[in-house]
C-alpha cells in the first residue's frame, strides 16, 4: 500500500509495483507513512470502492491498523489535520488531462460533506454544485471525455469553536481561466461545453430556436456531438435539479439557458461584404439566427446587427463609427458569444457561493485544475494551462523536496544533513528535477514569455510575429526554450517550451489577440443595455475612467494564480498525483513508457526515495505539546 516500504526503490520496480496493483484494481497507493501524497491511477471504469459503506469505514478506521490508500483516506487526513493541528489544509490534485482529477475532487468533497455535514443542508448544496460546474465548465477533448476547461478552487469552511466545532459551515468556489474560445470552435473530435449538447437534446430546445447540435456551426463543425455512454438528456435533468437546489427559480434558469442559446445563434451568423468590401451586413440567410440571438439577449434585432457590422473609434478626440469588413463582423459575433457565456458562468459561480454560505472558521481547500496539455495544435490556452501546472509542480517540489532537504523548522539556517547529523541520524540528499528555470522563462519580470506578450498587447502595431522575434532573441540560449527555425524563405510561427512534463510546441498565431481578449465598447454596451435585468447585472455599465486600463488575460491569470499559491503556502498541503495509464481510455491497459514518464516528470520516484530516506513525521514543540499533553 506504501511505495516507501519496497525493498528496492528504483524506478522500474516502483512502476512494476503500481502496474501489479492496477491489474488487481488497486488504483491508490501511498507515498510515505504520513499519508500526505497519494498516487491515483485512472481505472477508466467504475469500481465498487465508493459510497456510504466506504465513507463510514474511512471516517472511523479500525484502531492500530494501517489505513489503506484512498481519496477518502486522504480527505480524512486533511480533516484530522485541520482539527488536531488547527491549521487550514489544502488538497492539491494534479496530473495530465484525463488522469482522473475531477473524479478525485468529487470524492474528497463527498467524504467531507458526509463526515462533517449537518442538518442545515449546506453539505448537499456543496455536492449539488458539481453537476452545474461540470455542465457549464467541462467538455470532451481528444484526451478526456469530461475535461475541466476551467480551474476550480473549492473551500469547505468549518465551525472552529463550541459544540459545533468541525461541522461544515459553508463553502466558497473560485474559478479560473474559463476556456471561452471553446464556445465558438473546437479541435476535430472534440465538443464545446456539455450544457450546449444537453440543451439541444432537451424538450426546451425548440422554444429557444435550437435544432440538433449537429446542425449548429459551433457545435457540429468538429464532428463530435455525442459521447459514448453519456445520456445528455438525463444529465440535463440533473443540472436543472441542481440549479433549483441552488435557489434558482424558473425565470433565472430560463435566462441562463437563453444566454447559452444566444451564444449558439451568434456563431451561426454569416456576413457578406457591401460598399465595395469596406463594409458588411448580416447575410439574408442569417435573419433567423440573428432574430433568435437578439431575443435571447434581450436586445433589438437592429441594434444587434448594427453593433456587429460597425464599431466606434475615437479619431482626434471625436467619436466616429467605422464599418467592419465581413471578417471583422464575424470576429465581433464570436467575441460577443464568448463574452455572453463567460458572463453567465461567472454569475453561476456567484450564485453557488451565495447558496453555500459565507466564509468562517477553519477550511480545507481542494484544487481541481486543468491537467498538463500537449495537443497537435497548442495555443495561448495551453500556454496558460501549462504555466499553472508548472506552478503546481513547483509547490510539490518545495513541500516534498526542498522543505524536507533544505531546512528544519527549529533550525532553518542549517541544511538537512546538519539537522539530521545533530540528531545522530545519517542522511544523504536525493537529487531531483527543479522546474524553477522553466517558470522564470515563462513569467519572470520583465522578459518572461507571458510578460512580453502583455507588452505586445499594449504597444502600437503589436503582432504575433514581432513578439516571437523578441522572445527568440531574448531567450535563444535558454535551455527550456526552442526558438523557431527558418523553413526555406519562410520563418516558422511556432516555438517550443521544455516543460517538466515534456516538450510542447506552441503556435504563435493568435497569441496577442487571445491575450487581449477585446470586446468592443459597443458590444459591451449592447449587453449592459439589455431589457433583461439579469443580463444587465452581469454587464454593469463601464466607468470611462477605467475602461482603458483592463488587464490582459495573462496578467489576470498570473495574479489569480499567485494569490492562490500564497494562500496555499499558509496551509498544510496534501497531494493527489493522478496518472493516466493509457491514451485510449481503456480499462486494464497500462502503457508502461507513458506511465513511467508521468511518474518521472511529476517527481514521484524522487519523492519515494526522499520519504524512505528521511522521517515522515516532523512536529514543532508547540504542536507536539498541544497534541500529546493529555498523556503527560
Amino acid at each position: 500500500d506504501d511505495l516507501v516500504m519496497l525493498e528496492q526503490l528504483d524506478a522500474p520496480l516502483i512502476a512494476h509495483c503500481l502496474q501489479k496493483r492496477y491489474a488487481a484494481d488497486k488504483i491508490y497507493t501511498w507515498v510515505g507513512a504520513d499519508h500526505s501524497v497519494l498516487i491515483s491511477i485512472n481505472p477508466f471504469k467504475h469500481l465498487p470502492i465508493y459510497g456510504q459503506y466506504f465513507l463510514e469505514r474511512f471516517a472511523a478506521p479500525a484502531p492500530n491498523r494501517d489505513v489503506e490508500p484512498h481519496t477518502y483516506a486522504l480527505a480524512r487526513r486533511a480533516f484530522r489535520g485541520m482539527m488536531d493541528a488547527r491549521r487550514d489544509q489544502a488538497i492539491l490534485i494534479s496530473g495530465e488531462s484525463g488522469a482522473g482529477k475531477t473524479e478525485a475532487t468529487k470524492q474528497c468533497l463527498h467524504f467531507l460533506a458526509d463526515a462533517a455535514g449537518t442538518k442545515s443542508g449546506v453539505e448537499q448544496r456543496i455536492l449539488q454544485a458539481n453537476p452545474i460546474l461540470e455542465a457549464f465548465g467541462n467538455a470532451k477533448t481528444v484526451r478526456n471525455d469530461n475535461s475541466s476547461r476551467f480551474g476550480r478552487w473549492m473551500e469547505v469552511h468549518f465551525e472552529s469553536s463550541g459544540r459545533v466545532e468541525g461541522q461544515i459551515a459553508g463553502a466558497f468556489v473560485e474559478s479560473y481561466l474559463l476556456e471561452k474560445s471553446r464556445v465558438v470552435a473546437q479541435a476535430a473530435g472534440e465538443r464545446s461545453f456539455h450544457i450546449f449538447y444537453q440543451l439541444c437534446s432537451s424538450p426546451r430546445a425548440a422554444g429557444l430556436g435550437l435544432r440538433p447540435a449537429s446542425e449548429h456551426r459551433s457545435l457540429g463543425r468538429a464532428g463530435c456531438t455525442a459521447i459514448r455512454g453519456v445520456d445528455d438528456v438525463a444529465d440535463f435533468e440533473a443540472v436543472l435539479s441542481s440549479l433549483a437546489a441552488m435557489g434558482l427559480g424558473d425565470d433565472e434558469v430560463g435566462w441562463a439557458l437563453r444566454l447559452c442559446a444566444a451564444s449558439v445563434h451568434l456563431c451561426d451568423l454569416d456576413f457578406e461584404p457591401c460598399d465595395g468590401g469596406d463594409g458588411s451586413r448580416v447575410a439574408a440567410g442569417s435573419a433567423t439566427p440573428l432574430a433568435a440571438a437578439a431575443e435571447c439577449l434581450g436586445v433589438a434585432t437592429s441594434a444587434l446587427s448594427a453593433a456587429l457590422v460597425e464599431r466606434a473609434v475615437v479619431v482626434r478626440g471625436e467619436a466616429q463609427r467605422i464599418r467592419n469588413t465581413a471578417g471583422k463582423a464575424e470576429e465581433a459575433s464570436a467575441a460577443l458569444a464568448k463574452a455572453a457565456y463567460a458572463g453567465l458562468f461567472r454569475d453561476l459561480v456567484r450564485r453557488i457561493n451565495a447558496a453555500c454560505g459565507g466564509e468562517r472558521g477553519r477550511l480545507i481547500g481542494v484544487l481541481d485544475i486543468f491537467g498538463f496539455e500537449i495537443f497537435e495544435a497548442n495555443s495561448f490556452e495551453q500556454l496558460c494551462i501549462n504555466f499553472a501546472n508548472e506552478r503546481l509542480q513547483r509547490t510539490f517540489c518545495e513541500h516534498t523536496f526542498e522543505n524536507e532537504q533544505a531546512s528544519a523548522a527549529p533550525r532553518p539556517h542549517l541544511p538537512a544533513q546538519a539537522v539530521y547529523a545533530d540528531e545522530g541520524i545519517a542522511y544523504d540528499n536525493v537529487p531531483y528535477i527543479d522546474n524553477a528555470p522553466v517558470l522564470a522563462l515563462l513569467a519572470e519580470r520583465p522578459f518572461g514569455l507571458l510578460n512580453l506578450l502583455d507588452e505586445e498587447v499594449r504597444v502600437p502595431q503589436g503582432s504575433d510575429a514581432k513578439w516571437l522575434e523578441k522572445v527568440s532573441q531574448r531567450h535563444a540560449d535558454h535551455p527550456a526554450f526552442g526558438a523557431p527555425k527558418q523553413q526555406g524563405k519562410a520563418r516558422r510561427d511556432f516555438f517550443c517550451v521544455r516543460h517538466y512534463a515534456g516538450e510542447v510546441r506552441y503556435s504563435a498565431d493568435g497569441l496577442v489577440e487571445k491575450n487581449a481578449d477585446r470586446l468592443s465598447r459597443g458590444l459591451y454596451d449592447l449587453l449592459s443595455g439589455s431589457s433583461c435585468g439579469l443580463t444587465r447585472a452581469c454587464f454593469p455599465p463601464k466607468d470611462d475612467a477605467i475602461a482603458g486600463r483592463v488587464r490582459t488575460v495573462g496578467e489576470e491569470w498570473r495574479s489569480q494564480l499567485g494569490g492562490l499559491m500564497q494562500k496555499v503556502g499558509r496551509m498544510s498541503p496534501l497531494f493527489i498525483r493522478c496518472v493516466k495509464p493509457n491514451q485510449h481510455k481503456r480499462p486494464g491497459l497500462v502503457e508502461s513508457k507513458a506511465t513511467i514518464d508521468q511518474l518521472s516528470c511529476a517527481g514521484l520516484f524522487e519523492a519515494v526515495r526522499i520519504r524512505a530516506t528521511g522521517f515522515p513525521f516532523r512536529h514543532s514543540h508547540a504542536e507536539f505539546a498541544r497534541r500529546y499533553r493529555w498523556i503527560a
